[in-house]
C-alpha cells in the first residue's frame, strides 16, 4: 500500500509517542534516559515530515508536524527554542489551510470528526504558542483575534468515531476533568495574561485600567471549572496528581498575571491607600506563586511517575518562580529602607518562603540547567538580603532537603545564616544582579560556568577547594562568526602530562606521585560533598600551581620586547603559542566542562576510553565512584610510563570485550551482581558470570606489568590500585569505594 509522506510521518509520531508513554509510565524506566527506539522513531517522523513539503497544504501534514512538535517538546528537559521556530512553520501551514476559520462555510462540507480534528489542533497550536513564547521569550506567532474559528468540544475519545455523522453535545463541566477541558481553561486563562503583559510592556497603566484589568483577570478565573479550580486544601493524593498538576497551572497563570499587572507599583513614589493595595497584591501574588512552587517541586513532582512530566521541564515555571522571587526580594529591600518597614513577622515570612524556594528547586531530582542557575540566582537573592543559605542547605541529600522545607516557620528561620564580614561573592551588588551583570545568565553557558558558581556561592571551608580551578568571571565576544562565551581563570602552569615528558623515563617517581594523588583525591572528596561528579580525571586536567608569580611578569615582559610570531588574515589573526616555563606549586584538578552536578545515580556516556569505567561501558547507572576509577587508572598512567588497558576505540562489541578481556585478567571476574545490572552483559558473560566471548582472556596480572617499584612499595601501590579498580563500585569504605 502505498502512503503519502505525511501519513507515514504522523504514524512514526504517534510510535515515538507511545515509546516516551511507555518509559514514563513505567516505575522500572522512569529514571532511565529516553529509549533509543524513542530517538529512531522521532528521526523518522522527521525525515517523513522533510519530505512531505509543509510549504505546501496538504493532508494530514499539519497533524503530523504537530505530532512531532510534541515529541520535540517532551524530548527536551530545558530551554523551547526550537519548538518556538517549528511552531511558526505549522502555525502558517495551519492558517494557509483555514484552520483558524470557521468550518460551515467549506464546500464540500467537512465530515463532523475531521471538523472537531481541525478545531482541537488549532487549539493546540494556540495554547502551545502561548506557553512556548513564555518560555523561549520569543513573540507569539498567533495574535489574539486571529479567525473565527468554534472551539472545540469536551468530549472524549469515546465519543468521537470517524464514521459519525454528527458531533454529540458537549459534556458537562462538572465531570472529571478532561484533557480537552483542561486546554480549554488554559485557552482563557493565557489570553487574559497575554492581553495583561501585552498592556504592561507598553508603559505605566492608569490605577483605573488596572483595577479593570485586575477584574477581567478575577472574571477569568471564576469562570473556570470547579474541579480546575486551585482548592483551599492543595494537598492531593497521588491518585490526583493530574488534576492537581493543572490546578497548579492554572493559578499560576493567574498569580503571575496579577504579579507583573501590580508590579509598577512597588516602587511607586506615592504613598497613597491605592497604591499601597497594589504593591501589596504583586507582593501577594509573588508569595502564592513560590509557595505553589514549592507545592509542586516537593509534593507531586518528586514522585518517580510525575518527573518526566511535560510541565516540569518547562523554562516557564522557572521564569514565573524568579519573576515571583525578585519581587520579594525587591520589596523586602526596599521596606527595610522605608519610613514604616514591614513587620518583623512579615518580613521573616518573606525570607523563609525564599529559603524554601532555593531548597525546592535545588533538590530537584535530576535538574535542568534551567533549574539550577534557578537555584543559585535564589541563592544570591538570600545574600543580598543578609541571609545567605548555610554549606548544611547546599549539602544536604533530596530526602533531607525535603524535610527541611516541611519544617514549622520557627524551625525554618533557624535555617538562615547572615554572612560573614568580608566574605566574598560573585555578584558584587544586586543591581548588577538585576541588569543582568553577572555569569549567570538565562541562556547557554557552558556548563562549567554553572558548576563553578555553584561551587563558588557554597563558602566552602573544605580543604580541597583550593586544589579545584574554578571559573573567576565569565563574559561574550561578539564576532564575524557568532556570539563566543569566555572564561576567566586564575593563571596555572603546564598540565601533569607535559611535565612528565621533561622528566626522566616519560613518568612520575614516587616520590611525586604520593602527593599528586594525594591533593587530587582531597579535590575530589570536596566536589563529591558539593554534589559534583567530574568525570574526566585525567593527566592534562592536572595543572601545576604557579607559587612565584613573577614569572608572570617575566612572560609579560617578553612579549613586549619579543613578540610571538603572528599570521595576519583578512578575518583574524593567529598568534603563535608561548611556551610555558615550569613552575612550582600544588596540583590543581582543572577543566569541570563535563562536571555533573547530581547527588544519585546517572545514565549515559562519559569519561575518556582509555579510562572508562565498566558500569559506563554496560550503560548501568553511575555516580561518583567513577572519579575514584578514573584516578586509579591515572595513577598507573603517571607512574608506569603508559596505560593500564589499552588505547583502542571501544566502540564495537568486539572492542568492548577486548578491554574487558583486559579487566578480567588484571581485576579477577566481575561478581555476578555486578553483571545482573545490565543487559548488556549477557553479550560477554553467560548468566553464570562466566566469559563467553570469543575474545581470549590474556594471561597477565599487576604484579607482572609493574616493574618500577621493589616489592614493600610495590605491595602498597598495588593494593592502592585495587581499592580504586572494583567491578563493585560500592566495594570499599570512605573515598576510595569503588
Amino acid at each position: 500500500m502505498r502512503v503519502s509522506p505525511a501519513w507515514l510521518a504522523l504514524l512514526y509520531g504517534v510510535l515515538s509517542c507511545g515509546a516516551w508513554i511507555e518509559k514514563t509510565m513505567n516505575p522500572v524506566m522512569v529514571e532511565s534516559d529516553l529509549p533509543d527506539l524513542f530517538h529512531d522513531l522521532r528521526e523518522n517522523c522527521a525525515v517523513s515530515i522533510a519530505k512531505s513539503d509543509l510549504t505546501a497544504p496538504g493532508y494530514y501534514k499539519v497533524e503530523a508536524a504537530l505530532m512531532y512538535m510534541g515529541i520535540e517538546y517532551l524530548g527536551s528537559n530545558n530551554s523551547k527554542t526550537g519548538v518556538s521556530i517549528l511552531l511558526g512553520i505549522i502555525s502558517r501551514l495551519a492558517i494557509m489551510m483555514g484552520y483558524h476559520r470557521s468550518t460551515h462555510l467549506y464546500h464540500p462540507p467537512l465530515r463532523p470528526f475531521e471538523v472537531e480534528m481541525r478545531r482541537r489542533c488549532w487549539l493546540l497550536l494556540s495554547v502551545t504558542d502561548s506557553i512556548v513564547a513564555l518560555q523561549s521569550g520569543l513573540p507569539r506567532v498567533i495574535y489574539q483575534g486571529l479567525g473565527d474559528f468554534t472551539r472545540p468540544r469536551n468530549l472524549l475519545y469515546e465519543d468521537l468515531d470517524p464514521a459519525m455523522s454528527i458531533l454529540p453535545p458537549s459534556r458537562p463541566e462538572t465531570e472529571t476533568p478532561s484533557r480537552i477541558m483542561y486546554m480549554l481553561a488554559l485557552d482563557d486563562m493565557l489570553s487574559v495574561a497575554y492581553e495583561i503583559t501585552d498592556i504592561t510592556s507598553k508603559g505605566v497603566i492608569t490605577p483605573e485600567r488596572t483595577i479593570c484589568l485586575d477584574q477581567e483577570l478575577k472574571a477569568t478565573r471564576d469562570r473556570l471549572p470547579g474541579a480546575l479550580r486551585m482548592p483551599l486544601l492543595t494537598k492531593a493524593p497521588e491518585a490526583q496528581s493530574d488534576i492537581t498538576i493543572m490546578q497548579h497551572t492554572l493559578e499560576m497563570i493567574y498569580q503571575r498575571s496579577r504579579c507583573i499587572l501590580h508590579r509598577q507599583y512597588l516602587v511607586s513614589p506615592q504613598p497613597t491607600d491605592i497604591y499601597r493595595a497594589f504593591r501589596w497584591a504583586c507582593v501577594d501574588a509573588a508569595r502564592c506563586v513560590l509557595e505553589y512552587q514549592c507545592e509542586l517541586f516537593q509534593d507531586v513532582l518528586r514522585s518517580p511517575g510525575n518527573r518526566q512530566r511535560v510541565w516540569f521541564g518547562a523554562s516557564r515555571s522557572v521564569s514565573d518562580c524568579l519573576t515571583a522571587a525578585m519581587v520579594l526580594c525587591l520589596d523586602v529591600i526596599n521596606e527595610s529602607k522605608a519610613a514604616q518597614p514591614f513587620s518583623e513577622s512579615t518580613r521573616t515570612e518573606l525570607i523563609q518562603l525564599l529559603h524554601k524556594t532555593y531548597l525546592s528547586l535545588k533538590d530537584t531530582p535530576r535538574p535542568s540547567v534551567e533549574v539550577a542557575k534557578a537555584a543559585e540566582r535564589v541563592a544570591t537573592m538570600l545574600y543580598q538580603m543578609g541571609h545567605a543559605v548555610t554549606e548544611g542547605e547546599l549539602r544536604c541529600s533530596e530526602p533531607a532537603a525535603a524535610g527541611a522545607s516541611q519544617l514549622p516557620n520557627s524551625q525554618l528561620a533557624d535555617h538562615t545564616a547572615a554572612p560573614d564580614e568580608g566574605a566574598s561573592f560573585p555578584y558584587t551588588t544586586f543591581e548588577d544582579f538585576l541588569n543582568g551583570d553577572s555569569p549567570l545568565e538565562l541562556f547557554d553557558w557552558p556548563p562549567e560556568v554553572v558548576i563553578s558558581d555553584h561551587l563558588k556561592v557554597m563558602h566552602s571551608t573544605h580543604a580541597g577547594e583550593r586544589y579545584v580551578r574554578l571559573i573567576l568571571d565569565s563574559f561574550e565576544i561578539s564576532g564575524p562568526y557568532g556570539v563566543h562565551p569566555c572564561l576567566l581563570y586564575e593563571p596555572a602552569g603546564i598540565d601533569i602530562r607535559d611535565y612528565m615528558h621533561c622528566l626522566e623515563g616519560d613518568a612520575l617517581p614516587e616520590n611525586l606521585l604520593r602527593p599528586t594523588l594525594r591533593f587530587v583525591l582531597i579535590a575530589l572528596d570536596y566536589l563529591h560533598q558539593a554534589n559534583i561528579i567530574h568525570t574526566d580525571v585525567q593527566p592534562n586536567n592536572i595543572l601545576l600551581g604557579i607559587d612565584d608569580d613573577s614569572i608572570l611578569a617575566e612572560m609579560e615582559e617578553d612579549e613586549i620586547s619579543n613578540p610571538c610570531p603572528r599570521k595576519q588574515l583578512p578575518d583574524r589573526t593567529i598568534y603563535a603559542t608561548r611556551a610555558m616555563p615550569l613552575t612550582s606549586g600544588e596540583p590543581i584538578l582543572a577543566d569541570l566542562g563535563e562536571a555533573r552536578l547530581a547527588e544519585g545515580k546517572q545514565t549515559g556516556l562519559i569519561m575518556p576510553n582509555v579510562y572508562r569505567a565498566p558500569e559506563v561501558l554496560l550503560g548501568m547507572d553511575w555516580d561518583n565512584k567513577v572519579d575514584i576509577w578514573d584516578l586509579g587508572q591515572m595513577a598507573w598512567t603517571l607512574f608506569e610510563q603508559g596505560h593500564l588497558f589499552r588505547n583502542i576505540s571501544i566502540d564495537s562489541e568486539t572492542e568492548k570485550a577486548q578491554r574487558f578481556a583486559e579487566m578480567i585478567s588484571l581485576l579477577g571476574p566481575p561478581p555476578v551482581e555486578f553483571l545482573r545490572r545490565s543487559k548488556e552483559s549477557l553479550k560477554f558473560w553467560d548468566e553464570n558470570g562466566n566469559w563467553k566471548n570469543s575474545v581470549k582472556i590474556p594471561e597477565q596480572s599487576l604484579e607482572g606489568l609493574e616493574s618500577r617499584l621493589k616489592r614493600d612499595s610495590q605491595v602498597l601501590f598495588l593494593r592502592f590500585l585495587r581499592k580504586t579498580l572494583r567491578w563493585l563500585p560500592e566495594e570499599g569504605q570512605g573515598q576510595q569505594s569503588r
